[in-house]
């Protein structure tokens, strides 16, 4: 191998080589956010499903959630739901350890209304009445969190779910 071979070989070996640790890096940083967007979910989650189902009250649940709950014909449907769980189960005594069920993706649509990175967690919860089980996927959009679905299993393995929400993504 001729000097001028050898010296492209190098080159090329070198620019793979950055290649190579730009995408490790990249990836690294990615993975390092996401773990960070979990980890600030979970307290978000916490402080929504808490504010919640202490009074089951849906201006409460207002201010944690997606804008399609806020939505004239969806308050009403909330707000029947919301009576019904406080009935039911009464005020939420304890929520137990958040853990992630699903880790979304990126949405989009042609309006762009739903972009975004969703993650679905569940928590169980004892309430004043029974115990029960959340399932809540959280929508990030930039620094911006809201509860875009939620589901309460009371006595999981006895009574139907209740859904309120959007459909959760397809993952």
């Amino acid at each position: 191998m001729n000097k001028k071979t050898g010296v492209v070989l190098a080159i090329v070996a070198g620019i793979l080589i950055l290649c190579c640790a730009g995408g490790a890096f990249m990836i690294r940083s990615m993975f390092n956010q996401i773990q960070e967007t979990v980890k600030t979910d979970k307290e978000f989650v916490k402080t929504a499903l808490t504010a919640t189902a202490k009074n089951w009250d849906e201006k409460d649940f207002a201010l944690y959630a997606d804008d399609s709950f806020n939505k004239p014909e969806n308050k009403e449907k909330t707000q029947k739901l919301f009576t019904e769980l406080k009935d039911k189960l009464g005020s939420i005594k304890t929520l137990g350890d958040i853990t992630v069920l699903r880790r979304g993706g990126f949405r989009t649509n042609d309006s762009g209304t739903d972009r975004g990175f969703y993650i679905t967690f569940r928590a169980s919860a004892t309430f004043e009445k029974r115990d029960g089980v959340f399932d809540v996927t959280v929508k990030n959009n930039k620094d911006k969190h809201v509860i875009y679905s939620i589901a309460l299993n009371p006595d999981a393995a006895t009574a139907d779910s209740i859904e309120a929400g959007n459909n959760v993504p397809a993952q």
